[in-house]
């Protein structure tokens, strides 16, 4: 069993006349808790003007191109894309009831076809053959011209809403091809290219290649961000109504990325993940495995922290429909301060939201960060979030210390959670101390409850894997 990371370590905010007296206390603490190699910092008391430099962690290997003209998506047609949408539903909104099953007409190609047709918005249909051309072929089954693409294997077209169509090819190239079957233009992976690509909404172009790549292109063919798998990407990406990016690898992976190219979540399957993901209506994602399984990842659920007055250490398993603090944490549950503690930050490590403040440089959350929560009003003492369960979440450890969520539904002993090895000091919440947290002596007599967060000192880079 294993967790997910993010932080380090915060206390309740104290103001008015004790202010001075804070002072004193946040450098009795340094002194006092570096000596036993766990530091601890005050809420700062003042706004201040800070901009978020890490807004979502994960595994990646971000490469940044030139900003290209966006505003292109999907071809407003019957089926411009593989399944016919961006969520891979398959779902067609015309009736084919009146279909007798009766062949209208047959199109030629010099070989084998496996991959899925387009249709755009002219009533064009294009194919992918394994002779090494994309075909346009007329409502009536001629050909209006064919595109050279040297491919053999499977990839299928998608078209924009400009009509470009774009395609892979085992030449490792994407191919952008205007309406009239002339090239705009080619990008260039380092290996062959066996998957369907998919355009998100602002235009942004996905597509993974058997060089472990995940690419997000601009509309003009330059690189916005790569993503690096642990191996070959075949699956075509599926992108949610959040802007999502779903995608397998034959790492036994199925991947979840931010817009901007950082991982949210990866799931782990038992064998290669080639199939291409299906988002359905609730946000459920279902992929096929080669171990055999069809997998439905996220099913809805409500998870309740409890809460109290004063300062919280918290934290929630689930997958949110976003990261906008105000909206993951929207209940009756009245708090005005968060923060959490930002390992990998150059700067300033405490990121910090203070509700009706202007300007915040923590707007984000996930469910690997452990946060600190003032709460006003504890309402009926239950914190609610709503999301869908993970099967498992992964949490990258700093070198130091990092205050992380507890990410699963169930309590654990911490001698049997599945710690690394290379964590050695572990502290919780204890509302009896003066900074509210003290080291836990014992693993084999203290648990991981849900909801709660807890600082990790690890010696080393690692990740802790926790199951829902």
């Amino acid at each position: 069993m294993k967790c997910v990371s993010s932080n380090t370590i915060k206390t309740p905010h104290i103001a008015g006349k004790k202010k001075r007296l804070a002072k004193i206390i946040g450098i009795a603490m340094v002194v006092l808790f570096m000596a036993s190699n766990i530091y601890i910092s005050l809420p700062p008391t003042e706004a201040m003007d800070r901009s978020s430099s890490s807004n979502n962690p994960g595994f990646q290997d971000v490469v940044l191109g030139k900003t290209g003209e966006l505003g292109d998506s999907l071809a407003n047609s019957s089926w411009p894309i593989f399944h016919g949408n961006a969520k891979h539903t398959g779902l067609s909104p015309y009736n084919t009831s009146r279909n007798s099953g009766i062949m209208k007409w047959k199109f030629r190609t010099g070989e084998n076809i496996w991959s899925s047709p387009v249709i755009d918005e002219k009533q064009n249909i294009y194919i992918h053959s394994q002779d090494g051309y994309l075909y346009s072929v007329s409502y009536n089954g001629t050909m209006n011209w064919k595109f050279e693409t040297y491919d053999r294997y499977i990839s299928s077209p998608v078209i924009s809403e400009d009509g470009t169509i774009y395609v892979g090819s085992s030449n490792s190239y994407l191919y952008a091809i205007n309406s009239n079957g002339t090239m705009e233009w080619r990008f260039k992976t380092e290996n062959e290219i066996r998957g369907t690509p998919a355009i998100a909404e602002d235009g942004t172009i996905y597509i993974g290649s058997y060089d472990d790549y995940m690419y997000a292109l601009h509309p003009n063919g330059t690189v916005k961000w790569r993503f690096r798998a642990e191996d070959i990407l075949f699956s075509a990406p599926a992108i949610g109504s959040d802007r999502m990016i779903y995608f397998g690898s034959r790492d036994h992976h199925l991947y979840a990325l931010y817009p901007n190219g950082t991982m949210k979540w990866r799931f782990e399957a038992d064998d290669y993940v080639c199939s291409s993901p299906a988002i359905g209506e609730d946000g459920v994602i279902y992929v096929g495995s080669d171990d055999g399984n069809l997998y439905a990842i996220g099913l809805s659920e409500t998870f309740d922290i409890p809460v109290h007055t004063g300062w919280n250490l918290i934290s929630y398993p689930l997958l949110t429909r976003n990261d906008n603090i105000e909206d993951v944490l929207k209940d009756d549950v009245v708090w005005d301060y968060a923060q959490y503690y930002n390992t990998t930050s150059k700067q300033d490590h405490w990121k910090t939201s203070v509700v009706g403040r202007s300007v915040n440089d923590m707007t984000s959350i996930d469910n690997t960060k452990g946060i600190w929560l003032h709460v006003v009003d504890a309402g009926d003492g239950y914190l609610r979030i709503h999301g869908t369960a993970p099967p498992r979440t992964s949490i990258i450890l700093h070198s130091g210390w990092n205050l992380v969520s507890y990410p699963s539904s169930r309590e654990c002993a911490m001698n049997r959670a599945g710690l690394p090895s290379d964590v050695i000091k572990i502290a919780s919440y204890d509302p009896d101390t003066t900074y509210l947290i003290s080291e836990v002596p014992d693993r084999t007599e203290s648990s991981f409850v849900p909801g709660n967060a807890y600082w990790l000192y690890s010696t080393a880079g690692t990740v802790w894997t926790v199951d829902y």
